[in-house]
């Protein structure tokens, strides 16, 4: 240990030797050394830590003992026991640092350690946990009891079952408060504490020591505060600019409510043409500021994330069909080619928020005809990456208008921006219809771009994803018997059109041939017959192309059946039917197609044409915009108008007296109530607005509705405020639902009649008109407003409701519902038999056409049982088939059964009364003509005013020798046969062509 032999010892001094320096190498004199003194007899000592020196010179730390060795009390020698404590020092040194560490952590985080002996019921603290509490040192040692005085007196209780709960559970994890001793008198700080801390237990379970941390958050409690208030501070601002954004629609809606609902009214009295043209223009440029403000209140909503998307089931071809409406007039106007184009793999059925896909592509095709003056505008949509029940869409809308630099370009997408100041000086605009577009396009999940090339044109695309449905009804895809072997000759102008309906048709199975124009359409069919090739089956012609139409076209065909035989022949137009059989009148056309086209579309056309029964069955979709509307809707009604404004009184009354209302006003919700509640007056439904003096539309319906005998009482709101919390308070207050301003007549007028029940006396709510508007205020003999041969107890059958849907006509109720039973006797069995054959899509369209119908006639339980279980099935959710199976049962069983007490109620042909001497010389075939196709529209959209327009066509088509035709659309309509009435009307209309 030494380094030295026995030898180099013996003889030596030993101090000299191991003992010479201190540590730090001064001389340790050998009068000091403790080891000397000791062996010279002085006195024995014990020495805890010096260093001794090595031979080599290097010196190590050692506890030692040293005694001297006496002879008759001489000391003759001694004796030193040493231990190397080199590894005890570096230890303690190591342990020293690491505290030294701990203490620095400790007070850096604010973090306090403790170890509680419960033997001794004394805690041990650290520094930094006194210091935090603020105590002194000799509160080190503390008791439970002792600390709990210094937890809040609030915390207090629930700290100490929490400390008890932790013996069991053996951990602890809360946080709370403390109060420091006061100092000078005043009152000591408050601080938060998060305390974690583990519980030490022997082998049966008894708490034998707790050793934990205390840390001081009493900053981070004040940092979330801080945070809770600035979250407050923002929610208020949200709210303050939502009450803004509120305020704004009411004040600006109100006077727009004014200008347009005026003109509306003054559109329906005398107007030589010059005011007509003025009132068109003046109502044109009401709309164009009514669509800037909707796009700013839309731009303020997404800002304030205050807008929301839908998610409800939808069909493209509806969305595609209505921006093709809303677009083909200005594009007409500049003379320009519009056409949208569907890929034919393209899902139809989605899921998704139609109305703002369409506020996209109108925003997008609108800019595409403003900025072309020539050529054409086309929108496309593909589809792209399936992923499970979610598609991504691409959708491109091409222009060949002026175009826009890159510089241009990088400026879109931005509020209030356009390309530049003099995009703005020659075509208007605010420059946020593409921020919008851009944020919802964004908000679906999608992405937004531009290519451009200045004077060639640009293109918009972007990419949405939507959730698929499932569609039962789908275009076959395998080429169809009755048409596949047929030729085609597809003539128009416009490539992108007539190449997006040759795929289709291919797609069908049919052979077709191309051309640009009307001369080539008939230079092909004359070469096809010199070929001596079959001639074509099948033209199918566009209406407007240059140098020859296509009713020139038509008419040359027909007139030289040498050339080509007598195809069929189906005109395809942008422009309405109507223009098109007004054209074609003197023609035999076998069928019009509206562009754009969907395959569904074109296929029933072609079944149609060639007079195949049990076509395609056409999913009820929207209604085409632009048709005409019926007259005197609310004849006999009694509403009650709340309104504040002297302007909107006059136009709202005006327009409900002018459909045949009797109107009272009151001025506030006070009023009303007041009205209501004393007049004793029966009121069919009260149309409130919300923002009044004295008495708000809100307080005044929560007042009304604890009136026990209007607690039905429909309330609708009709009110310049359209935000989404607008709509959703009006519900949460007792109303039936909301109509914004400006007022869309024909919505609140479908509103009115959605809500208000049928009266006794009111033989019906719409006196049938022709299409030129003659009204004929009879009503069918023997029918009232009265129930007259229906229950008053019909089980599962909410009989008001569906007379409401069918304006109070009795008869025709009893003999749907007769018809329905009939139909649907085995529609639970044959849904049952799909499930067990595993044809999902035979079970889902039953249920779909089941829930139709049922919702149609009031069998409201039906209707809910058919949509939960049409939900099932489209969701693919097997193992709720069966449940939501039994229940739809269940529910189809107890309609029937309540059924069985109606009688069946015919009603022949016969019976009805003709017009005064109706003959074929005295019918305008044409005028017929124009209804039956207006009738066809109405059945393929499944829509219950078929039976109206049926009702007057047979009227008017006594003795003229058609009764067998309208009687079989009239049998198979009974029974809600849409598909078969269709078809059958079509033979009609066949029939009426030949007459």
């Amino acid at each position: 240990m030494m380094g030295y032999t026995r030898e180099e010892l013996i003889g030596s001094h030993i101090h000299t030797m191991t003992h010479h320096s201190h540590a730090d190498g001064s001389i340790y004199p050998s009068e000091n050394c403790r080891v000397y003194n000791a062996i010279s007899g002085r006195k024995g000592v014990h020495v805890s830590n010096e260093v001794f020196w090595r031979k080599d010179g290097t010196s190590f730390a050692v506890a030692y003992s040293a005694f001297p060795i006496l002879r008759d009390g001489v000391a003759v020698g001694g004796v030193v026991n040493f231990v190397d404590i080199s590894d005890r020092i570096r230890t303690e040194e190591t342990m020293r640092t690491n505290q030294e560490r701990l203490n620095l952590a400790q007070s850096v985080g604010r973090i306090g350690t403790f170890d509680h002996d419960f033997s001794t019921n004394q805690s041990v603290w650290s520094d930094e946990l006194l210091n935090i509490y603020k105590l002194p040192r000799e509160h080190a040692n503390m008791s439970i009891s002792r600390w709990l005085e210094y937890v809040h007196p609030e915390d207090r209780w629930r700290v100490k079952e929490q400390v008890r709960h932790s013996m069991t559970t053996g951990k602890l994890a809360a946080e709370w408060r403390i109060v420091r001793p006061s100092i000078g008198g005043k009152p000591g700080e408050v601080r938060w504490i998060q305390a974690k801390a583990k519980v030490f237990t022997d082998y049966w379970g008894k708490p034998l020591r707790v050793v934990g941390i205390n840390m001081d958050i009493t900053s981070r409690k004040q940092v979330e505060a801080a945070l809770v208030e600035a979250k407050q501070v923002a929610e208020q601002a949200s709210r303050t600019k939502s009450e803004f954004l509120a305020n704004m629609s009411h004040e600006i809606r109100t006077p727009m409510n004014a200008v347009i609902g005026m003109l509306y009214l003054l559109q329906q009295t005398p107007l030589n043409d010059k005011q007509k043209d003025y009132i068109n223009k003046i109502d044109t440029a009401a709309h164009s500021l009514l669509v800037i403000i909707n796009d700013i209140l839309d731009f303020s909503k997404i800002e304030a994330g205050k807008l929301d998307l839908e998610s409800t089931e939808f069909r493209l071809s509806d969305v595609l069909v209505r921006l093709a409406d809303m677009v083909n007039a200005a594009a007409r106007q500049k003379n320009i080619e519009l056409a949208i184009v569907s890929a034919p793999d393209v899902p139809n059925c989605l899921i998704g928020d139609p109305a703002r896909l369409g506020q996209i592509l109108l925003n997008l095709s609108n800019n595409a005809v403003k900025f072309t003056e020539q050529g054409s505008v086309v929108v496309s949509v593909t589809a792209g990456e399936v992923e499970g029940d979610m598609v991504a869409l691409r959708f491109v809308v091409r222009d060949t208008g002026i175009g826009m630099t890159p510089e241009q370009t990088q400026k879109l997408f931005q509020a209030f921006t356009q390309a530049d100041s003099s995009t703005t000086r020659k075509y208007g605009g605010t420059g946020l219809g593409l921020a919008i577009s851009k944020q919802l396009v964004e908000m679906m999940g999608g992405t937004i771009g531009v290519t451009s090339q200045f004077g060639r044109g640009s293109e918009f695309a972007f990419t949405v994803r939507f959730g698929i449905c499932i569609e039962a009804e789908r275009v076959p895809v395998l080429p169809i018997r009755d048409i596949a072997a047929m030729r085609a000759l597809v003539v128009d102008d416009f490539e992108v059109a007539r190449a997006s309906l040759c795929a289709m048709l291919r797609g069908f199975g049919l052979k077709v041939t191309e051309v640009d124009g009307g001369r080539a359409a008939l230079q092909e069919m004359v070469r096809a017959g010199d070929a001596g090739e079959a001639p074509y089956d099948l033209v199918m012609l566009d209406w407007k192309m240059p140098e020859m139409n296509g009713v020139d076209v038509a008419q040359h065909i027909r007139a030289n059946a040498g050339i080509g035989g007598t195809p069929l022949i189906i005109m395809v137009t942008a422009y309405g039917r109507d223009e098109v059989m007004s054209a074609t009148r003197s023609l035999r056309i076998d069928g019009v197609l509206i562009k754009p086209v969907s395959p569904f579309i074109v296929l029933e056309t072609l079944y149609s044409a060639l007079g195949i029964k049990g076509g395609p069955q056409i999913v009820p979709g929207a209604k085409r915009l632009g048709a005409k509307r019926r007259h005197k809707t609310l004849a006999g009604r009694h509403i009650l108008l709340v309104e504040d404004n002297a302007i909107n009184q006059e136009v709202a009354r005006s327009i409900l007296e002018g459909e045949g209302a009797k109107v009272d006003l009151a001025v506030n919700g006070a009023e009303a109530v007041s009205f209501i509640g004393t007049s004793g007056a029966d009121i069919d439904a009260v149309l409130m607005d919300l923002q009044m003096p004295v008495m708000d539309g809100y307080e005044a319906a929560r007042r009304i509705r604890r009136l026990p005998a209007y607690a039905d009482l429909p309330i609708i709101a009709m009110t310049a405020n359209a935000m989404a919390q607008d709509r959703q308070q009006c519900l949460r207050m007792g109303m039936n639902d909301h109509v914004s301003k400006p007022i869309d007549v024909a919505q609140l007028l479908d509103r009115l009649n959605q809500w208000m029940k049928p009266r006794a006396g009111v033989k019906s709510a719409i006196e049938r008109v022709d299409v030129e508007g003659a009204v004929d205020g009879t009503a069918p003999p023997g029918e009232s407003g009265a129930a007259d041969g229906i229950p008053a107890n019909l089980p599962g059958i909410d009989v008001d409701a569906a007379l409401g849907r069918l304006q109070g006509d009795v008869k025709l109720l009893r003999r749907l519902l007769r018809g329905f039973a009939d139909t649907n006797a085995g529609t639970a069995k044959r849904i049952r038999q799909a499930l067990d054959d595993d044809n999902l899509a035979e079970a889902q369209r039953l249920a779909h056409t089941l829930k139709g119908t049922a919702g149609n006639l009031g069998a409201m339980d039906l209707f809910r049982a058919a949509e939960v279980f049409d939900g099932t099935l489209k969701r693919r959710q097997q193992d709720r088939f069966a449940e939501h199976f039994a229940i739809l049962r269940d529910r189809l069983s107890e309609v029937l059964r309540s059924l069985e007490q109606l009688e069946v109620d015919p009603t022949p042909l016969a019976k009805t009364d003709p017009l005064p001497g109706a003959s074929v010389e005295r019918v305008d075939r044409q005028k017929l003509l124009e209804d039956c196709l207006r009738l066809i529209d109405s059945l393929q959209s499944h829509d219950m005013d078929s039976f109206a327009i049926l009702e007057d066509l047979k009227r008017r088509l006594v003795g003229v020798g058609l009764e067998g035709e309208v009687q079989a659309v009239e049998t198979t309509l009974t029974v809600l046969d849409f598909k078969t009435a269709g078809a059958s009307a079509q033979v009609l209309a066949d029939k009426l062509r030949t007459l």
